[in-house]
């Protein structure tokens, strides 16, 4: 399945981040339905946390037509 991005919560971007940064994204499973669920996360640069916040994600079929490869 592929996951599709339908939007984000409750966002809090604390510090900017600038080219050359590298961006680590920590997230969790807060609730996973059939097709929806949501996922709650952090962004760091470092050890400072950048933006936190709250996902909501839709699971669909992976498109083959495109020449993705099976999960």
């Amino acid at each position: 399945k592929l996951i599709y991005f339908m939007g984000i919560e409750r966002v809090r971007y604390r510090s900017p981040v600038h080219p050359g940064d590298t961006v680590v994204i920590e997230a969790r499973v807060q609730r996973l339905r059939s097709r929806m669920g949501v996922l709650k996360g952090v962004a760091r640069v470092g050890d400072r946390v950048v933006a936190a916040g709250t996902m909501t994600f839709a699971l669909g079929p992976r498109n083959e037509a495109r020449g993705e490869s099976p999960a």
